[in-house]
């Protein structure tokens, strides 16, 4: 498969699913979205109020102050969208690997995938970085408890090993969860099975994977820019407009980049094992 059959496989997937994956990422994704976009509304308005005096004191004006509740549902929300955002990715992948093998998508099927199998996913993607978090803090931590900053000349050696191994991260995080749903298989050994199939194929995968997120990442900054050049407008009319520019991201391009995972995977599995997944490459072609 060209790099062409990987990105066509990702749009025929969701023109043939539209209807239920955006449905399943409406019911993950917007109420946290919601709750956040409302409750930092909220902040920032207060804030806006906000004065500093002859003495250079910061005060927020008379009667202004953050209400609990808006502190709770920033909480609340943001809760939801970490959970939320874990539990559509195995989700939105269902949807596609049911299409797939010509079973209808449904979309409580998809919701109780993606609870049950987004707990095994986030803990290989821990595994994936905290090493990496650990590896990067290290000449700091040396350089604070020896009080020598000398220690962080190692940053020379450590930035350029964490780099790689991070693309090596970002590549197996990406194919994980598509191994886990369409082999139905644990998250370990979805990992196994992943770091196998990129033997000899990780730098043409990786590039593959990179152009899907360049693509996805101009048509993200164009709505961020959007909501941006209206920041002038009433705060109502920014709630809206936020809530529409997020509904477009997490209802389009949050599908479009998980069907992307599972067309590379795909695709890492018709060059790895050729005639054996045959079947697969004419289900991806659509």
């Amino acid at each position: 498969m060209t790099v062409g059959d990987v990105i066509e496989a990702m749009f025929t997937l969701l023109r043939s699913t539209f209807g239920t994956v955006a449905a399943v990422a409406a019911i993950l994704l917007v109420p946290g979205l919601v709750l956040v976009i409302t409750s930092l509304t909220q902040v920032e308005e207060i804030f806006s109020a906000a004065s500093v005096g002859p003495d250079g004191a910061f005060t927020l004006g008379s009667g202004s102050g953050i209400e609990p509740l808006f502190v709770i549902l920033l909480v609340l929300g943001g809760l939801l969208s970490l959970v939320g955002s874990a539990a559509a990715v195995p989700a939105t992948m269902q949807v596609g690997v049911d299409h797939w093998n010509d079973v209808t998508p449904r979309v409580g099927r998809a919701l109780a995938v993606g609870f049950r199998r987004m707990w095994g996913i986030i803990t290989v993607w821990l595994a994936l970085w905290l090493p990496l978090a650990v590896l990067f803090a290290l000449p700091g931590l040396f350089a604070l408890v020896a009080e020598e900053p000398a220690w962080l000349a190692l940053y020379f050696v450590v930035l350029p090993v964490v780099a790689v191994l991070s693309l090596v991260a970002i590549m197996v995080g990406y194919l994980v969860p598509a191994a886990v749903v369409a082999e139905e298989i644990g998250a370990w050994q979805a990992l196994r099975r992943v770091r196998t199939l990129l033997r000899g194929t990780f730098w043409p995968t990786f590039g593959r994977g990179l152009l899907i997120g360049f693509l996805l990442g101009i048509v993200n900054s164009v709505l961020g820019f959007v909501s941006s050049f209206l920041g002038f407008l009433p705060p109502e009319v920014i709630i809206v407009l936020a809530i529409v520019t997020n509904l477009v991201s997490f209802l389009v391009l949050t599908p479009l980049g998980n069907y992307g995972g599972l067309a590379l995977y795909g695709d890492l599995r018709i060059r790895s094992e050729g005639s054996d997944v045959l079947a697969m490459a004419s289900r991806l072609r659509g």
